[in-house]
């Protein structure tokens, strides 16, 4: 008879009826490799069980007081603070260009016509007068 896998883990955890129980220790002791994969996954069932038994509890803590905390006014602030402070910073400069920049966008009386080809020093005289 070929003896499943799942057998394996239900006689670690304890699950396996007690008919395959029996039908699974007589083919632990004639089957070499299943006795082999048996003993492994016994390892690793007693390796899992040491961490599952063991949590950081500092690190369970930590979760539930996060899980269960609300997100107070300080923590909404800071959260919308930098996009508020932009959106402040962008409005100020723009009406300061609109206000104090609006008679600086005149074009020069002399710079009307210009073609493009104007060397830069010849612009700047125009442009000092």
């Amino acid at each position: 008879m070929k003896i499943k896998e799942e057998w394996l883990w239900e006689s670690l955890d304890g699950t396996l009826s007690e008919d395959q129980e029996v039908l699974l220790r007589k083919a632990l002791s004639t089957d070499a490799d299943l006795k082999e994969r048996y003993l492994h996954l016994k390892q690793l069932h007693a390796d899992m069980a040491i961490l599952k038994a063991n949590p950081s509890h500092a690190f369970v803590d930590a979760v539930m007081q996060k899980v269960g905390a609300k997100p107070t006014t300080r923590q909404l602030v800071l959260r919308w603070y930098p996009r508020v402070a932009a959106a402040c910073v962008l409005l100020f400069v723009i009406l300061f260009s609109v206000l104090w920049g609006a008679d600086s966008w005149e074009v020069p009386a002399g710079m009307v016509g210009i073609s493009d080809s104007l060397s830069p020093e010849d612009a700047l005289e125009i442009w000092a007068d």
